[in-house]
């Protein structure tokens, strides 16, 4: 078998054909396994077996494509209600477009699966090119998963998971425009020492992040990637739950908002590379539509350690936030759903890209 060559990614993308047994995603933790799990530890080897019930050439000719050459893929990672997304990157080519079955591997310590390629060499054939190919795309399955860990995994926290899977014939086409050709759900466990270990084996070591507050409170735990709002300044620690809510009149004086985050501002934006980032967007959708972008920059020692952040929806004792204060008062009478997004961005080759890292829904009242 041609000798493989691999980044630092502690990640692995392989395919391989197995037994036809219906559409869909399931995990497992051996290769070759026929074994699916519900569960498994963040510290383990993660295969996703993928069983289309048609070959990829199939899904691509009855959308009216022909002469397909190389057949592409998008992978979406839903990780505790947080979506990652690889860029389109070439799953098959012609001699290989006939595949109905296939694994993909999510977490691999790099010296281990070299080994294992090595003693299952006799059972490689030309997938082994799929492979390399696909570690030389940016964006690809293994960054995908291995920022899902380090950005939104909790230490004592077990995390669902669901993955979607899309074939296209063209990088020129978009997945928002097809249906997944499989889906699946698993759980993540986390450990309550897992993580660190991981850097520099599982995950790149330069993610690795700085000490921070961690989750400072029960309130916290139940609540990272959630804002959670009230009329009141809510405290970082031991806050008055009787004071938050969901339901605000838009004639209230003030509103304001605390951020649960799984880790520091500065570790979120280490777990994609960039350590020194200590600023986020901010933006308000109102009945579905974007009407503000706001970004909030944070003092280094507050970017390093604080774990829950302050917002302000408005206040009429500052001027925080007026321009979205005017599109609230040009809402109608009744109820309006307003939507929330934190996330962070970074750069993923020539592209920007967006992390997230928290959000909230709530209903703005017009009487």
């Amino acid at each position: 078998m041609q000798q493989l060559k691999f980044w630092t990614f502690s990640l692995a993308f392989l395919l391989i054909t197995m037994p036809l047994m219906g559409q869909n995603i399931t995990a497992h933790t051996a290769f070759h396994s026929t074994k699916a799990k519900k569960t498994v530890n963040v510290d383990e080897d993660l295969y996703l077996r993928f069983t289309l019930g048609k070959s990829l050439e199939s899904i691509l000719m009855e959308r009216g494509s022909e002469g397909i050459r190389t057949v592409y893929g998008v992978l979406k990672v839903d990780f505790d209600g947080l979506e990652f997304m690889t860029d389109i990157f070439p799953i098959a080519y012609t001699e290989t477009a006939s595949i109905q079955e296939f694994d993909l591997a999510l977490s691999l310590v790099m010296k281990e699966f070299q080994a294992l390629a090595r003693e299952r060499q006799t059972e490689w054939t030309g997938k082994d090119d799929l492979l390399i190919n696909v570690l030389g795309q940016p964006n690809n399955p293994l960054n995908c998963w291995m920022r899902a860990i380090a950005a939104s995994a909790v230490p004592e926290e077990t995390h669902a998971v669901k993955v979607a899977f899309y074939v296209l014939g063209s990088t020129r086409e978009s997945y928002t425009r097809t249906a997944a050709v499989a889906t699946g759900e698993f759980d993540v466990k986390v450990g309550k020492a897992a993580l660190l270990p991981l850097y520099g084996t599982r995950i790149p070591a330069l993610y690795k992040p700085v000490l921070d507050n961690g989750i400072v409170d029960a309130l916290h735990q139940k609540n990272v990637t959630n804002i959670l709002w009230s009329t009141k300044f809510i405290q970082p620690k031991k806050a008055d739950t009787k004071l938050l809510k969901t339901s605000f009149n838009v004639e209230e004086k003030e509103i304001q908002g605390r951020i649960y985050l799984s880790k520091s501002v500065r570790n979120l934006a280490a777990s994609v590379g960039n350590n020194k980032a200590c600023t986020f967007n901010i933006d308000y959708y109102l009945d579905g539509k974007l009407v503000r972008e706001a970004k909030m920059s944070l003092e280094a020692a507050v970017c390093q350690k604080e774990t829950t952040l302050p917002i302000v929806l408005w206040s009429e004792k500052s001027a925080a936030n007026l321009h979205f204060k005017e599109s609230v008062n040009e809402l109608t009478a009744g109820e309006h759903e307003l939507k929330v997004v934190v996330n962070l961005d970074y750069q993923e080759g020539n592209t920007t890209r967006k992390l997230p890292m928290a959000g909230s829904i709530i209903t703005l009242i017009k009487e």
